[in-house]
C-alpha cells in the first residue's frame, strides 16, 4: 500500500523526524529511499508555504510601512505608540518568519543523514525557489502601481466611479477613499524594499539551523560510535 503523501508542513516534519530518528540509531537509509513522488510532495509543501507568504506579504506590508509612516490609521490612530508599530511589523512578517522558525527548530537537528537531507531540500529549495518569484513579482507590483496611481489618475477615475460610489458612500467618505489610495501610495516603494529584506532574513533562519543541526549531529553520531558502537 503507497504512503499518504503529506499535505502540511506539520505532516513532513513528522515523517522527517521519524526518519532522522532512524538514521541516528546508526541504520543508514539508502539515497534512492525517496522515491520522485515522494520529494515532489515534500516540493509542494514548501510550494504553498510561499504562496502563504506571498499573498499575505502583498496585503499587510504596505498596510505596515503605512503606519510606521503615519499614513494608514491601526486602532483608530495616525500616531501609533511604539508597541503599536512592532505590533503592524509583526503582522506583516508573521507567516513568513513563523514557518521559516518552525521549519528550522524542528528540522534543524534533523539535517543528516542523506535521505533526510534530501527530504529537507526538498521543501527549502521550493521556498527558496518561490520566494525569489515572490520578492520579483512583488517588487514589480508596488512600483507599477506607485507608477499607476498618481494623484491625476486617481481623481480622474474617482470622477468616472462617482456615479456607482453615491450608492455606497457620501461624497465626504469617497474622499477619505481617494486620501486613502494616495497614502496607500507613498509607501510603495518602501514596501517593495521591505519585501526583499524580511524575505531574506527569513530564508536565512533554516539555514543557520541547518548547519548547526548538522553538526550537533555528526557530534553525536561520533559520540554513539564511540561509547554504543552504532
Amino acid at each position: 500500500m503507497a504512503r499518504a503523501k503529506p499535505r502540511s508542513l506539520i505532516e513532513a516534519i513528522s515523517e522527517i523526524q521519524i526518519l532522522a530518528t532512524v538514521v541516528k540509531t546508526g541504520r543508514e537509509i539508502p539515497e534512492n529511499y525517496l522515491l520522485l513522488d515522494r520529494r515532489i510532495a515534500y516540493f509542494e509543501v514548501g510550494v504553498k508555504g510561499a504562496l502563504a507568504d506571498g499573498l499575505i506579504s502583498a496585503l499587510f506590508v504596505p498596510m505596515s510601512m503605512g503606519v510606521l509612516s503615519n499614513l494608514v490609521p491601526i486602532f483608530g490612530t495616525l500616531t501609533p505608540s511604539l508597541f503599536d508599530q512592532l505590533f503592524s511589523v509583526l503582522i506583516a512578517m508573521a507567516y513568513g518568519l513563523g514557518y521559516n522558525v518552525m521549519i528550522g527548530v524542528n528540522l534543524g537537528n534533523c539535517y543528516y543523514g542523506k535521505a533526510c537531507r534530501q527530504a529537507i531540500d526538498s521543501i527549502y529549495s521550493a521556498m527558496v525557489t518561490f520566494n525569489i518569484l515572490k520578492v520579483i513579482l512583488l517588487f514589480l507590483l508596488f512600483h507599477g502601481l506607485y507608477g499607476l496611481l498618481t494623484p491625476d489618475w486617481v481623481d480622474a477615475k474617482s470622477d468616472q466611479l462617482w456615479p456607482a460610489w453615491r450608492v455606497l458612500m457620501n461624497q465626504a467618505t469617497a474622499v477619505e477613499v481617494q486620501t486613502w489610495i494616495l497614502n496607500v501610495r507613498e509607501v510603495l516603494l518602501l514596501s517593495s524594499w521591505f519585501v526583499v529584506f524580511s524575505t531574506a532574513v527569513s530564508l536565512i533562519i533554516p539555514r543557520i539551523f541547518f548547519v548547526r543541526g548538522s553538526k550537533y549531529a555528526e557530534l553525536e553520531h561520533r559520540r554513539n560510535m564511540l561509547y554504543d558502537g552504532y
